[in-house]
């Protein structure tokens, strides 16, 4: 059954409406970012032998690397193995080794992956 203009157009609206930072990551559900802010800050926890900054720069990294995937239920608990692998070999690791890793990964600036 095909649904009437006015309904497409609003329900195009509210999707847009989700994304109220200024269009990036559109059609990204807010509650999608809300369980990886969530996922940061329990990941922080966990790891608070590292700077806040690493913990932050592995999950925007793993959960850029879902930027383009068209079905989402899963990509929550795919960043939090991905960025829990990676942050259990950065908390092993000397400190100035850790940035290194962090280099490596070419995480070199929270502000290229903040607007994933």
């Amino acid at each position: 059954m095909l649904e009437p203009a006015s309904y497409q157009k609003s329900h195009r609206a509210q999707c847009l409406d989700r994304c109220p930072d200024g269009g990036n990551n559109i059609g990204v559900p807010q509650e999608e970012r809300a369980l990886i802010s969530d996922l940061e800050r329990r990941l922080a926890e966990k790891y608070s032998a590292l700077p806040m900054d690493h913990v932050t720069a592995v999950v925007r990294h793993a959960y850029s690397q879902f930027q383009s995937s068209r079905v989402r239920d899963f990509i929550p608990l795919l960043v939090q193995r991905r960025a829990d692998e990676e942050l259990e070999e950065l908390s092993v690791l000397q400190p100035d080794l850790a940035a290194v890793a962090l280099d490596d990964m070419g995480v070199t600036d929270l502000e290229t992956i903040a607007a994933v």
